[in-house]
């Protein structure tokens, strides 16, 4: 009897993870055939060669079906946390996450389809400080004080609306926000389970941008 109320209680919990994080991850969409860029991933798992078509919607990586209505865009990340809120222990999700980490890599060196059109400024925008001294300039880049305060080498650039795009590609599919934290917290922290993301797949100078939009908040 106390199993099966626990095993509920797991279930329900579970279910209630996957609702709070879906709020922060890109799920499944109908796309027009000009944003994707499609293709094919090749690498060796457990002792087996691995082929998937993969599709690239600006820097996220996804798999697409056909339906009626258009072609229907689901993040690999978001295939990856469903299958994760179902059963942590899924024999699926080592390779998920192999997949995951090889195609972010990917679809971050592909070219992009066209130019996207620069949308209007937000009534929400993230607000940024305009009195000294600051850790952002008016453009939401990090000053030297914000470098130093954060942990970021002076010879990076950080900018708040280039981590938001990083964001959403290597990170919100899985968790939400890790606020405020330093340059070597998050260096360490994607390097471990279950990123494992060297600096070959987030350089320094994306994880500078990262920095910035973790820390937008926190503008003196």
């Amino acid at each position: 009897m106390r199993n099966s109320i626990f095993n509920q209680f797991v279930m329900v919990s579970l279910q209630l993870l996957l609702i709070s994080y879906s709020s922060f991850a890109e799920g499944p969409s109908i796309v027009d055939t000009n944003q994707l860029r499609s293709t094919t991933l090749t690498f060796t798992f457990s002792g087996r060669t691995v082929r998937k078509n993969i599709y690239c919607k600006s820097k996220t990586p996804g798999e697409v079906k056909k339906q009626a209505v258009g072609l229907l865009f689901t993040p690999i990340s978001y295939s990856l946390l469903k299958e994760r809120s179902k059963n942590k222990r899924s024999n699926k999700l080592p390779l998920m996450r192999e997949t995951l980490k090889r195609a972010l890599v990917i679809c971050k060196s592909l070219p992009s389809p066209s130019p996207q059109p620069t949308a209007p400024p937000s009534a929400t925008a993230t607000p940024v400080a305009t009195s000294a001294p600051n850790n952002f300039d008016a453009q939401g880049n990090l000053t030297a004080i914000g470098k130093a305060k954060f942990g970021v080498p002076s010879n990076l650039s950080g900018n708040i609306a280039s981590g938001r795009s990083l964001h959403t590609s290597f990170c919100s599919g899985c968790h939400g926000e890790k606020i405020n934290k330093n340059f070597s917290y998050l260096r360490s922290a994607i390097s471990v389970s279950p990123m494992f993301l060297t600096s070959a797949d987030v350089d320094d100078g994306e994880l500078a941008h990262l920095v910035a939009f973790l820390n937008r908040y926190r503008l003196q």
